[in-house]
Parts: C-alpha cells; structure tokens; sequence
C-alpha cells in the first residue's frame, strides 16, 4: 500500500512518515530534505508530474502548508496545491486526510488578525469547504483535521499539542469504516 504524504519534512508530514513507514510504502513531498520528491507544491506543473507519476496511492496526506505575509504563495500552496491533489487523488478512490486548521473558524470580529493569519485562516477554511463537495462527489472518505496550535509548526511553538500526537489520530482515522468528515480541536 502507497501512502503519500506532503510536506513531509518537518512539524505533522516528518511525524506520519516516521509513523507509517513500517507499515506504507511512503511517497514524501517537500521542498526540502531527503524526500522521494523535492519540488514546488504551488507549481501546477510539479502537480501534474506527481499525479502522473504516483496513480496508485491508498492514502494521501495532505499536509504541505504556510503561514505567510505573500497571500498568493498562501493560497497557492495551502489551498490551490491542496484543492488539486486531492481532486486528483478523490477521483482515483484514495482515501485522503487534510490538515486544516482551527484558524479557518476564525471570522470578522477578530479584529486583531494580522495580514498572514488572515490569509491563513481563508485558505485553511476553503480547504475545508472543497474537501465536503469532494467528498459528496466522488463518495470517498476525506477528514479535515482542524488542529490549533501543533508543536513544530510555524503557529505552535509553545504548543503542548504535537506532531506524534496528529500522527496517531490519523492513524486511528484510518482505521474507522466510515467517514470521519473532520476533527476540530478546541483549547490548547
């Protein structure tokens, strides 16, 4: 069985692929690190050449993403990049966990919000919202994990919430016979 998994070089990618690589033969994406591919997720055609390449994966884990004062580079990677693959994978029957985030509740009162959470927040509640049309149209299991904080990300450097901890829970999701439309942590 393939597993695939984006950003896989540090934070939630770099804990799945430690988790499952006794159990899935993984295919890791990043830009960085000792991968099975290194390249540009917001490049459309890196994205064909991976889904070309890789037609057979099980599961996809969703997971490359920014937090980033650039909008477009936001929307592209944790949106646009993450809308295709999974479209792309939905319609081949993988079975796909997205990481999303708790951000993407976040609305307009939040008036504090800073340019690039608020960037953030929109992709991460877009991704959210495709992930259900796809779901109802290709009839195949997608979670959302809408974690807050996770240690090793950009937004959870105090965080008591960790990457092993997300590895797990997707672990069990796997497990499940039925569809586990998303997960949203509250609190820490």
């Amino acid at each position: 069985m393939q597993m695939m998994i984006t950003g896989a070089s540090k934070g939630i990618g770099a804990a799945c692929k430690k988790r499952f690589e006794n159990c899935y033969d993984i295919i890791s994406i990043a830009r960085t690190g000792d991968m099975t591919e290194n390249g540009d997720l917001t490049c459309p055609e890196f994205r064909d050449m991976i889904v070309s390449k890789y037609e057979n994966i099980d599961v996809l884990i969703n997971n490359a993403g920014i937090l980033s004062e650039d909008a477009l580079m936001t929307y592209e990677l944790n949106q646009i990049a993450a809308c295709h693959l999974m479209e792309a994978y939905a319609k081949r029957g993988t079975q796909i966990i997205n990481i999303g985030s708790a951000a993407g509740y976040w609305n307009a009162s939040t008036s504090s919000i800073s340019d690039k959470h608020l960037y953030y927040s929109v992709s991460k509640s877009a991704l959210k919202k495709f992930a259900g049309f796809i779901t109802a149209k290709y009839k195949v299991k997608i979670t959302t994990l809408e974690p807050r904080r996770v240690s090793g990300t950009a937004m959870g450097k105090d965080s008591k919430l960790n990457a092993e901890y997300i590895a797990e829970l997707i672990e069990w999701i796997l497990k499940q016979p039925i569809i586990i439309e998303s997960i949203h942590f509250r609190g820490e």
